[in-house]
């Protein structure tokens, strides 16, 4: 089901303000960065989303505030970083997949 935090993420995934990029959460400065999507929600909740189990990986605590599974942060680290999907395509995958998952 989706949560508060999920529908805002994916509301900023749409919203045009990011620049994406891959292989990181977050590039560049805050003048001229680029996110992965993972790295949006950290962003978007730094107080909440704010450790990482490894290079691009979040940790437990901030996959629960998600709401999504190790295996679907899989899944968008692979829509963003190897099959090339935008954004939106990954806002869509979150809204209507992860978020909709009984």
């Amino acid at each position: 089901m989706i949560n508060e935090f999920m529908k805002k993420w994916a509301e900023a995934l749409r919203s045009g303000e990011f620049k994406q990029t891959t292989g990181a959460l977050k590039k560049g400065n805050q003048h001229s960065a680029s996110y992965c999507c993972l790295g949006v929600a950290r962003e978007l909740f730094p107080d909440k989303i704010n450790k990482e189990r490894g290079e691009g990986i979040l940790d437990q605590e901030s996959l629960a505030v998600l709401g999504i599974s190790d295996d679907e942060q899989q899944t968008l680290i692979d829509m963003n970083d190897n099959e090339n999907k935008s954004f939106k395509q990954i806002a869509d995958y979150i809204e209507f997949e992860i978020g909709f998952e009984e």
